[in-house]
C-alpha cells in the first residue's frame, strides 16, 4: 500500500508514473496548491486482502467522504492517455464498507483489462468546490501556444468537466499574454497553477485536473503529459508569436475612427450580418474567402441596402481576414443599417451604444438586427428601444429617428413593381433566364478564354444575384422582425405565427418533394439533377462535390415511401387582421394592410430561398470553370482551393509566365502554410479589441431554437464530405455550417437538427420552420462539439434548453 506522504522540498521536479504515484511524488515538493490526501492500492493487493485495505480506509478517513479514483498503469502514459475512459466514483462515506467496496470494484471493472500492478486512488474527497476543470499547457491537437482551461463553475463537483457532465466553459489564453488583460481571478489561479506545474515538469506540455474551492484554495486532482505531442509541428508556437503582434497592429489599426463610419470604434465578430463563419467555415481556403469577397462582401451588400434607402458607404468592406480567418467588420455593418438621412449625431449616437450593447452581451452576436439594432420600425421599437438605450438619444433626435425608420418601412412594403422588392424579384428572373445559355465555356476554350468566361459568369451573378439577393434577404429580415413584434403585441399568437412560416413553400420544399419522387420512379435523376445539380453542401468551397458529381443521393429508395410533410394551410382570422390592422395604424405604418403584410412577408420568405438558389446555380458554375481552368496546368481541385480569384483571373489578359505551373504551385505551397497558421491562431468569435488576441473565449451563447417542440433522440454528425445514403432516420443531425446543399438531408425523416453556426433567419432556421422540425440554430463551438460527441440529445424547444446525453470522453 502506498500513501502521499513525504518531506517537502522546492526542488523536487515531475517524476510520472501512474497518476497515484505523480501525485504521491509531487506531493513532497513545496507547491502553492493542496494535493488532497489520499491512498493507492494494487488489484493484486485488493484480490488477496480487500477487508484490511477498507479497513485501512476507514481509519484513515474516518468521518469523512472520499473520492474513489482510477490509476491504471497505462493511462497516463506518454503515447496514450486514456483521458477521461475510466470510472471515477465520488463522495463516497470511508465508513461504509459495502458502499466503498463497490465503488473500487466498479473503478477496476472499468479497465479494459485489469493487470496486478493496476491502481486505485483513494482521495480525501475537496468539498465546496466553486470551480472545477481541466487545463491543458497547449492546444491538444497542433501544439499551438494557450493555455486551454476547460472548467465548470456551477455543478459544484470535481469531475464535470473530464465525466463530460454539467456545463462548463472554454477559454484559451496565450502563453505570452499580457497579465492586464486577464481581468478574472479564478482564470489567474489556473494559469498560476498551470505555471507552477510547468516549472516543474519543465518543457512537458501538460494535462492538469483541479478544484478551487470557494475559500480560494486550489487543489491539484491530476497531472500528466499531453500524449499528443509527437504529432505537432515543431515551428507552430514560433508561427502564432510572429502572427500576434501583426494580428494587434491590424485591429487597432480597423478599430480606429474612420472617414465616412460613424462609431469610435468598432468589433469583429464571425457570425453578425452575413454570418460568413456559416457560409464559409471558421477557417475556409483562399478562393472561397475571394469568391464570396467578390459576390458578396466587397460591394453587393452596401449596394443592396443603399439602393433601398439605407445609407451609402462607397468602398466600404464588410469582411476583414484575421490571422486568415473571416470576420465581419460590425461598425461597417450597423452603418449600413441607418437610415440614409440620419444626421451624424444622431448616427453617431446610435452605432456606440448598438456597439456598447454588443460588446456588454457577446451572446447577441448573431442576433444583431432583432436584439442591437432597429434597422426598421416595428410594432414594439418604442418600447423596446427605450428599455435598451435609455438616454442616449434627446426626445427630438428619438423623434427624427422612428421618423426616418417609419418611412423606411413604408417604402420597402410597398409591393408591385415600383417596390425594392419586386425589382430584385425581377433580376433574379432575368439571371434565371441568362443562366439557361450563358454558364457553359466554349468546349474547346483556352485557358485565357477560361478565366473570360470565369469573370462574365461572376460579374452577372454578382449584378443580377447576388445584389439582389442581398436585397431580398434585407426584406426578410424586415418581415420577421413585423411578425415577430407583432406576437410580441399578442396580436398573433406564436402558434400561429409557426403555423404561417410552415405554410409557405419554397424552393427547398420542393426539392425535398421531387427527391421523394426520384426514389419512387415518378421522376427522372435526369431531370432532378438538371434542376438541383449545382447545389453542394459548402456553397464557395471547390472542394466539396455538387449534387451533379455525387452518386450517393439516390441509394435508398424506401425514402420515396415516407410520407410528404404536409403544411397546415394557414389564413389569417379577423381577429388577427383587426389587431395587426391596428398596430399598423398606430405605428404609421400605412404601405399595406395586414393581409398584405402576410402576403408581403410570404414573398420575402420564398423570395430569399428562391434567389439564394439561382445564384448559386452561377456560382456553381465558376467553380467548375476554375476546375476545368486548373486542369489546364494540371491543378487538382484541392490545389485551386489554395488559389486566390484575382490570381485565376489575371491568367485572361496577362502573359504566362514561362512556367506557369510552377509559378501557380508556389503561391498554392505559400497559401497552404499560410492556412496552417490560421488554424494554429486562435481567435475569439467577437474580438472587441486587442484584449481579445490574448483571452480567447470559446463561442458559447443560446441557440436559436426553432419550434416548440421536445425530441431526445441518438446524435449523428455530418460534414460536407458525408454520404448522403448515412442512416439519419429519427436521429438528431448536428452540421457545422450549413446551406441548401444539406437540404437532403430533409429528405431523411431527420427527428431535430443541430448547427454550430446559424443565426435566427438562417437558411436553416427558415427551412426547419417550415417543416416544423425542432432545431437548435448556431450552438456555438463549445456546446455544438460537446453535442456532437454525445450519443444522444435531449433537444427541447419549448424549454429553450439542449443537453448532451450519455458519458463521453472528455
Amino acid at each position: 500500500m502506498m500513501t502521499a506522504r513525504g518531506k517537502k522540498t522546492a526542488h523536487n521536479k515531475i517524476c510520472f508514473g501512474s497518476k497515484a504515484d505523480t501525485l504521491f511524488r509531487l506531493d513532497a515538493a513545496a507547491l502553492s496548491c493542496r494535493i488532497p490526501p489520499g491512498m493507492a492500492f494494487t488489484w493484486a493487493q485488493w484480490k488477496e486482502d480487500p477487508s484490511s485495505l477498507l479497513e485501512h480506509v476507514r481509519r484513515e478517513f474516518a468521518g469523512r467522504l472520499v473520492a474513489v479514483r482510477s490509476s491504471a498503469r497505462h493511462e497516463d502514459g506518454a503515447v496514450n492517455s486514456h483521458a477521461g475512459a475510466y470510472t471515477s466514483v465520488l463522495h463516497v462515506p470511508a465508513e461504509d464498507a459495502l458502499r466503498l467496496r463497490k465503488a473500487v470494484e466498479q473503478v477496476f471493472a472499468s479497465y479494459p483489462r485489469t493487470e496486478p500492478e493496476d491502481q486505485v486512488l483513494i482521495q480525501l474527497q475537496v468539498e465546496d468546490i466553486e470551480v472545477s476543470g481541466v487545463i491543458l499547457t497547449r492546444c491538444v491537437d497542433d501544439g499551438s501556444p494557450y493555455y486551454v482551461l476547460n472548467y465548470d463553475e456551477e455543478s459544484g463537483r470535481s469531475d464535470s468537466v473530464t465525466s463530460g457532465r454539467g456545463v462548463h466553459k472554454t477559454v484559451l489564453v496565450y502563453r505570452h499574454f499580457r497579465p492586464e488583460y486577464c481581468d478574472s481571478p479564478r482564470v489567474r489561479k489556473m494559469l498560476e497553477l498551470a505555471k507552477e506545474m510547468e516549472r516543474l515538469g519543465g518543457s512537458l506540455p501538460l494535462d492538469i485536473e483541479f478544484a478551487l474551492d470557494r475559500s480560494g484554495q486550489m487543489h491539484l486532482l491530476q497531472v500528466r503529459r499531453i500524449s499528443t505531442a509527437a504529432n505537432w509541428h515543431p515551428d507552430t508556437e514560433l508561427r502564432v508569436a510572429r502572427a500576434i503582434p501583426h494580428t494587434e497592429r491590424f485591429v487597432r489599426g480597423l478599430s480606429a475612427r474612420r472617414k465616412g463610419l460613424f462609431g469610435a470604434s468598432t468589433i469583429f465578430g464571425i457570425m453578425p450580418d452575413w454570418n460568413p463563419a456559416e457560409l464559409l467555415g471558421g477557417a475556409p481556403a483562399p478562393l472561397a474567402v475571394s469568391l464570396f469577397r467578390a459576390l458578396i462582401s466587397a460591394s453587393a451588400w452596401r449596394v443592396a441596402r443603399a439602393g433601398m434607402g439605407y445609407r451609402e458607404l462607397p468602398g466600404t468592406e464588410l469582411m476583414v481576414l484575421l490571422g486568415g480567418k473571416p470576420f465581419i467588420d460590425v461598425r461597417a455593418s450597423l452603418n449600413s443599417l441607418l437610415p440614409g438621412d440620419i444626421s451624424a449625431r444622431t448616427g453617431e449616437k446610435l452605432i456606440n451604444a448598438w456597439l456598447r450593447r454588443l460588446a456588454d452581451n457577446p451572446g447577441l452576436h448573431d442576433k444583431i438586427e432583432f436584439e442591437v439594432a432597429q434597422t426598421a420600425l416595428d410594432f414594439t421599437f418604442s418600447r423596446r428601444f427605450a428599455e435598451r438605450y435609455p438616454g442616449v438619444l434627446s426626445a427630438s433626435e428619438h423623434k427624427s429617428f422612428q421618423e426616418l425608420l417609419c418611412g423606411f418601412t413604408n417604402q420597402a412594403l410597398r409591393l408591385g413593381p415600383d417596390g425594392t422588392l419586386d425589382r430584385a424579384l425581377g433580376h433574379i428572373a432575368e439571371l434565371r433566364r441568362r443562366q439557361k445559355t450563358g454558364l457553359r465555356p466554349a468546349a474547346k476554350a483556352t485557358p485565357p478564354a477560361m478565366s473570360a468566361h470565369i469573370q462574365s459568369i461572376l460579374e452577372t451573378c454578382l449584378r443580377l444575384g447576388t445584389i439582389p439577393f442581398a436585397t431580398i434577404a434585407r426584406h426578410a429580415f424586415i418581415a420577421e422582425a413585423l411578425l415577430r413584434s407583432a406576437a410580441a403585441r399578442e396580436a398573433l399568437d406564436e402558434t400561429r405565427l409557426a403555423v404561417f412560416k410552415a405554410s409557405v413553400p419554397t424552393v427547398m420544399s420542393e426539392l425535398a418533394a421531387d427527391m421523394r419522387a426520384v426514389c419512387r420512379g415518378d421522376l427522372s435523376e435526369k431531370i432532378f439533377l438538371e434542376h438541383y445539380g449545382h447545389l453542394r453542401p459548402g456553397t464557395f468551397d471547390i472542394m466539396s462535390p455538387c449534387y451533379r458529381d455525387r452518386d450517393d443521393l439516390f441509394l435508398r429508395p424506401e425514402e420515396g415511401n415516407r410520407p410528404e410533410p404536409s403544411a397546415p394551410p394557414f389564413t389569417p382570422r379577423k381577429a388577427e387582421l383587426r389587431a395587426i390592422g391596428s398596430l399598423l395604424r398606430e405605428s404609421g405604418l400605412d404601405a399595406v394592410s395586414a393581409g398584405e403584410l402576410f402576403t408581403y412577408a410570404a414573398r420575402a420568405i420564398q423570395g430569399r430561398e428562391y434567389a439564394k438558389f439561382i445564384f448559386t446555380r452561377s456560382l456553381s458554375a465558376a467553380l467548375e470553370c476554375i476546375a476545368r481552368w486548373g486542369a489546364a496546368f494540371g491543378l487538382g481541385r484541392e490545389d485551386l482551393s489554395f488559389l486566390r480569384l484575382p490570381e485565376i483571373l489575371d491568367s485572361g489578359c496577362a502573359c504566362p509566365h514561362a512556367d506557369m505551373t510552377s509559378a501557380l504551385m508556389d503561391r498554392i505551397d505559400r497559401a497552404r502554410m499560410e492556412q496552417t497558421l490560421a488554424r494554429s491562431l486562435r481567435l475569439s468569435y467577437l474580438v472587441r479589441g486587442v484584449k481579445d488576441i490574448h483571452v480567447v473565449p470559446l463561442h458559447r451563447c443560446e441557440p436559436n431554437f426553432i419550434t416548440r417542440k421536445q425530441v431526445e433522440r441518438e446524435t449523428v454528425f455530418l460534414s460536407a464530405a458525408s454520404l448522403s445514403h448515412a442512416h439519419l432516420e429519427n436521429r438528431i443531425v448536428c452540421i457545422e455550417h450549413a446551406d441548401p446543399g444539406f437540404d437532403w438531408i430533409f429528405t431523411r425523416g431527420i427527428a431535430g437538427l443541430v448547427t454550430k453556426y446559424g443565426g435566427a433567419n438562417s437558411h436553416m432556421a427558415i427551412r426547419c420552420a417550415e417543416l416544423q422540425l425542432p432545431a437548435a440554430i448556431g450552438c456555438g463551438e463549445e456546446l455544438f462539439d460537446r453535442l456532437r460527441q454525445s450519443p444522444k440529445i435531449d433537444l427541447n424547444c419549448a424549454a429553450r434548453n439542449i443537453a448532451a446525453l450519455g458519458a463521453f470522453n472528455a
